[in-house]
């Protein structure tokens, strides 16, 4: 797994330490953007397994391995209300800034 952090942070730095950080997270808000690894165009449609740009492969392996749909490059995108609301619930900071937000 690789991340483009500076060497020094709280970034998880392997596959479990990622899944636990996101275990609360329900599959179904997390949306995946598959990208050229040439060019980083996202690609738009599920039937592209070319970049129309620049003609990469979406998938792993050759042109023919493309029917196999393994995924090579992509990012998830993940519910920003959601995850906020999950990671301070409970917490005395999100109970003063709920509260915050309704005394005006």
């Amino acid at each position: 797994m690789q991340l483009h952090c500076p060497a020094d942070n709280k970034c998880p730095k392997s596959e479990a330490e990622l899944q636990s950080f996101f275990s609360g997270v329900d599959a179904k808000d997390v949306i995946s953007h598959e990208f050229c690894d040439r060019c980083k165009l996202i690609f738009e449609k599920p039937e592209e397994t070319n970049c129309k740009t620049c003609g990469g492969l979406r998938y792993l392996g050759s042109e023919g391995d493309q029917h196999k749909k393994i995924m090579k490059t992509f990012f998830l995108e993940f519910p920003f209300e959601t995850e906020i609301t999950r990671r301070f619930q409970g917490s005395p900071l999100f109970f003063s800034l709920f509260s915050f937000s309704f005394s005006f």
